[in-house]
This record gives C-alpha cells, sequence and structure tokens, in this order.
C-alpha cells in the first residue's frame, strides 16, 4: 500500500507543481494616450467609439470610458463591443456615474479609465468589431480625442471611428450613423480590458505527458 501510494504521489506532484507555477496574467488595456496634440470635443452625441480588429482570440474582462480630465464621469455610460454584424452586441455594461467603477485606473497625463468588470468574460475571436459608449441623460459625452498620438495593444488594430445621433445605446454603424477617417484616431472615448487566450503550451503538453504516464503506470 505504502508503495503504490509513493508511486502516486510521483504522479501527481509534477502535475500540481506545473498548474500552480502557470504565470497570471494581468489584463491589458486596448490603448494608451500618448502626449501630444490631441482635438477635444465634448458635445452632444448618441453612441460614439471606434471599430477595430483583433489577430489573435482574446478574452475581455472589462468595459469602459476614458476620462480625458480625470475628474468622474458625468453621468452613466453603456458600453458595448458589437460583432461584424451591425447590431450584434456581443457584451454591454454600465459604468456608474462620478467615480464609482469597479476599476478605477490612473493613465497618465491627469486622465483616468473608469471600467466596469463584466459578469463573464466575453472572448473575441480574430476578426472586425466595434467598441462605443453612450452617456444617459442626454447631458452629452465625455471629452472624445481626435488625432492625437496613441499607442495600441499587441493585437489590436484601429480601423476607423464611428458615432450616431439619437438618445439610445446602439450599435454607432446602424442606419444614421456616419464614420470618420479624417480625424484618424477619431472617437477614441470608450475602453476595454482584454487578456489574450493562451495557444497550447509546452507546459500543457508536458500536464499531458504526465498524465500519460500516471496511466500508463495504473494500467501497469
Amino acid at each position: 500500500m505504502f508503495t503504490k501510494t509513493i508511486s502516486r504521489l510521483k504522479c501527481i506532484l509534477p502535475i500540481l507543481c506545473l498548474a500552480a507555477s502557470a504565470p497570471s496574467q494581468a489584463a491589458t488595456s486596448a490603448y494608451t494616450i500618448g502626449s501630444g496634440s490631441w482635438t477635444a470635443n465634448a458635445g452632444t452625441w448618441g453612441a460614439v467609439g471606434f471599430e477595430f480588429t483583433v489577430t489573435t482570440s482574446i478574452e475581455i474582462t472589462h468595459l469602459g470610458v476614458h476620462d480625458w480630465f480625470g475628474n468622474g464621469l458625468l453621468t452613466n455610460a453603456q458600453v458595448g463591443i458589437w460583432g461584424s454584424t451591425v447590431g450584434t452586441l456581443l457584451a454591454s455594461v454600465t459604468v456608474p456615474a462620478g467615480s464609482g467603477a469597479s476599476l478605477v485606473e490612473p493613465v497618465g497625463l491627469g486622465a483616468v479609465d473608469y471600467l466596469q468588470a463584466l459578469a463573464t468574460p466575453v472572448t473575441l475571436g480574430p476578426g472586425t468589431y466595434v467598441i462605443a459608449n453612450f452617456q444617459q441623460g442626454g447631458t452629452g459625452t465625455e471629452v472624445l480625442g481626435f488625432g492625437g498620438p496613441i499607442t495600441w495593444a499587441p493585437g489590436i488594430g484601429y480601423v476607423k471611428g464611428w458615432a450616431i445621433g439619437g438618445s439610445t445605446f446602439k450599435d454607432p454603424r446602424s442606419a444614421g450613423g456616419f464614420s470618420d477617417t479624417a480625424n484618424m484616431p477619431s472617437y477614441i472615448g470608450p475602453q476595454m480590458k482584454f487578456n489574450v487566450v493562451p495557444e497550447p503550451s509546452s507546459a500543457a503538453l508536458v500536464l499531458a505527458c504526465a498524465g500519460l504516464g500516471c496511466l500508463r503506470r495504473r494500467r501497469a
């Protein structure tokens, strides 16, 4: 019995060690604003945001709003991501007014990202998407950025800005919406955080081999 127990431990310990040593990921923001000349606009809009591409599968953990002045949101903000088909909402949150978001991140230059965690993370495969925010109450959006320096996270590509008027939260590519390619990048305001979905790794292969080795020993 003692020998069998030791044998089982020899099988299990490598698996436990590898699982415990797997690196944890810190969620990444879609973009980082650089210092330089930005055109700001805080007019009354409907849903505003931008179209972007994803080159590798990512898991969205938070959606929110980039507050250029870091002084809290004017009103609640609905933020959503839509798929390549217009009107297909994939994920959305409501970020509370002020600074009561579940994640408040100072991001330099006096700005703050106010983000709300998704109840269940959403995976986006390679493709094209739109993210937009809508400020409730009809009092206008936070300041939006146009034409300044910006760094996009690896795997994220900017396409163009989108905006639509009205008093409802909807895909800005809907009928009546318009795109902006003249002030690249444009309508920078909504933000998201994500983790890259890991590819099969050598650690996973080792775990599989360890499991197979245990199975063979048990059969023997």
